[in-house]
Formats: C-alpha cells, sequence, structure tokens
C-alpha cells in the first residue's frame, strides 16, 4: 500500500501552529517571557485569536510545544552525530546535547516554561514525562547496551528503566537550579561533573573524568 504524507491542509495547519510558537518565542526573547500576553502573540503571528484557541489553549500550552521542538533537534543531532563510542562517551553526549540546548534558550525561559508545566499537571502535562520521547529511549538503550558489553555493573535490584529514570530526575533538577540561580555557572560544565560523579561507582575500566 502506497504511503502518502500530510495533505495541504495538514501542512497549514503544521505551519500555523509553528508560527504562532516561533512568534512566541521570538517575541519573549526580546520582551521577556512573563511579559507575553496572547493578543501580542497573534499579532507578531499574523493570525486571530481565535486561530491562537484552535491550537492552543493558554500561553503555558505554547511553551510545552518547546518539548516537540526539543525532540526535533534532539532527533537531528543524533542523525548527524549518531551514538558510536563507549557506554560513557554516549552518555555524556546525550546530556551535553541536551544541556547545550538549555544554555541557548537562557535561564528565563526555562523559568517560565516549568511555571507552566506545574500549571498543567492535570491537563496537557502527559508529554513532558513519556517513555516514549527520545531522551528516554537513547538513554534506556545506552544504558542496557553498557550493560550488555561489560561497561556498567548497575546495584543488585537496580534496573536500567530505573537508573534511566534517575538521570532524569537529576537532569531536571540541575536544570531549574541554573535556572533559578539565573545561570551563574556552566550548565553543560557542571552537569557533565556531576554526571561523572554519578556514574563513577557503576562504571568497569573506564576513565569518567571530564
Amino acid at each position: 500500500m502506497k504511503k502518502t504524507g500530510p495533505t495541504k491542509r495538514q501542512l497549514q495547519a503544521m505551519d500555523t501552529k509553528s508560527r504562532i510558537f516561533e512568534a512566541a518565542m521570538e517575541l519573549g526573547a526580546k520582551i521577556g517571557y512573563e511579559s507575553l500576553n496572547i493578543n501580542e502573540i497573534c499579532n507578531a503571528a499574523g493570525v486571530s485569536v481565535g486561530t491562537f484557541y484552535h491550537y492552543f489553549s493558554s500561553i503555558d500550552a505554547v511553551f510545552q510545544e518547546q518539548y516537540v521542538t526539543f525532540d526535533r533537534y534532539f532527533s537531528a543531532a543524533i542523525e548527524k552525530a549518531p551514538l558510536s563510542g563507549s557506554f560513557f562517551q554516549d552518555i555524556r553526549h546525550l546530556f551535553t546535547l541536551k544541556y547545550e540546548y538549555v544554555s541557548e534558550r537562557g535561564p528565563q525561559f526555562i523559568v517560565r516554561q516549568y511555571r507552566g508545566q506545574f500549571s498543567q499537571v492535570e491537563t496537557e502535562n502527559a508529554f513532558f514525562y513519556s517513555k516514549n520521547r527520545i531522551m528516554h529511549t537513547l538513554l534506556l538503550e545506552t544504558l542496557r547496551k553498557g550493560i550488555f558489553q561489560g561497561e556498567l555493573k548497575l546495584s543488585a535490584g537496580m534496573t536500567p528503566e530505573f537508573f534511566a529514570d534517575s538521570f532524569l530526575v537529576f537532569s531536571r533538577g540541575i536544570t531549574v537550579d541554573w535556572a533559578l540561580k539565573n545561570a551563574n555557572y556552566d550548565l553543560k560544565e557542571r552537569g557533565i561533573r556531576m554526571l561523572n560523579i554519578m556514574l563513577q561507582p557503576y562504571l568497569i575500566g573506564q576513565d569518567s573524568t571530564f
């Protein structure tokens, strides 16, 4: 059966949603993310308020679209530079990509994004912690590969799934800390150093120095 791509209407919808998102991000970078309002976003995107609400329930929902954007960035980065080194090299590469992405957007964006995340815990929060997202999937694959290749040994009763979740919780924690401290340290440098400390007890015959 011949596969078909998105219809013209679907492509137009994707373009409109993307324009709203990009307008919000560009406007927020100029005037401050806390100062954003829907009318200004619509004017910048060239759409009506009704169109905005067709795609997003609120400004907080616009910020959650950032997770989709991050996953696309991550997929493209891994396609360009596939994981192929040792376990430690690969896991360090995964988190380096994340910290570079976060650092580029800046602390005030992260504060605004997480504030929106908390406001949607009961409604639109599921994608944020989905185990099908690329970061979680690749992290879990890397951990399993490390165990299979004899580069990583977990403690008794500790599963790769638990280890992957632990790394993601740690990563979110340092991201929030960095944002709350207004980026007064290098996120990537400190994040990788802390990653080294976390991994050291579980590595077999590998140098985990930064």
